[in-house]
């Protein structure tokens, strides 16, 4: 029989899967379709695209851009007595894989979906003997960035447009403002409260050190108590090591190394 395989991408990866899976010799004909990306998305016209009394259901149709694509994948799909889903293994492969089968109208619990991380032939024809199902997980972990994308990143958009007509806010990003909103609130909410550092210089042999209390006095009476010990006291250097420090300035940041930067640091994960 033919069997039509919808990939993600178009190209060398097309001819490498369509030459892996033909190879196996099962008596089977694959035809490997390509959805060039993303076909279908939430739907503009409407407010958001996302029904806020309905329990924020998205409301998805066809991309401008897809209409020629799904014509093409249907024409395809009525040459073949079955379809498999092949798109790449993440969030976005699992929309574009729920999607393709919204459009051919296949049954999302059914429908053959291949998982392999690449296309040499062992793999794929692993992947063509134990198929599986689409990831409802990672269709649902999607279908919520998206819709947080609507609700939080449009909104702000429209927002920081009326600052700056080129600006435009994503869920990440917005997600730093609120917390630099939240930081400037627990500023202006802060009790001012006073500690009290104690240093000094010392001077030997022509040399001065400057030395810094490693603790803090509550009352201005307490550090002055601690002064007035000092000027009575003798200090003594136990040891004295020279070193060359160099410098540098912090490269700006990146996504990537501010992730870092919090996971160090504050121990947040990205």
């Amino acid at each position: 029989m033919k069997i039509l395989v919808v990939v993600e991408s178009t190209g060398e990866k097309m001819k490498s899967i369509d030459k892996a899976l033909n190879s196996m010799n099962d008596g089977n004909t694959y035809i490997i379709a390509g959805s060039g990306g993303h076909i279908m998305d939430l739907n503009k016209d409407k407010t958001l695209g996302v029904d806020l009394s309905n329990n924020y259901q998205p409301d998805y149709v066809v991309t401008p851009d897809g209409v020629g694509k799904v014509d093409n994948l249907k024409k395809q799909q009525r040459a073949c007595s079955k379809t498999w889903i092949a798109s790449d293994l993440d969030q976005e492969g699992e929309f574009i894989g729920w999607s393709v089968m919204k459009v051919l109208d296949l049954p999302v619990d059914t429908t053959p979906r291949l998982i392999f991380a690449d296309t040499s032939p062992a793999t794929l024809h692993h992947a063509a003997k134990n198929h599986q199902r689409l990831n409802l997980n990672l269709l649902e972990a999607q279908r919520c960035r998206r819709v947080a994308d609507r609700l939080i990143g449009w909104l702000i958009s429209g927002a920081a447009a009326t600052v700056n007509d080129q600006l435009t806010v994503g869920r990440v990003q917005t997600m730093m403002v609120k917390a630099v909103i939240d930081r400037e609130k627990e500023i202006d909410q802060f009790q001012k409260s006073f500690n009290f550092h104690t240093s000094g210089v010392f001077k030997f042999e022509d040399e001065s050190l400057n030395a810094k209390l490693n603790k803090t006095f509550e009352t201005l009476e307490k550090a002055q108590e601690f002064l007035g010990l000092c000027q009575k006291s003798e200090f003594v250097v136990d040891d004295k090591t020279e070193r060359i420090a160099i410098g540098q300035p912090p490269q700006p940041l990146i996504t990537t190394k501010l992730q870092s930067l919090v996971s160090q640091r504050l121990g947040i994960t990205p």
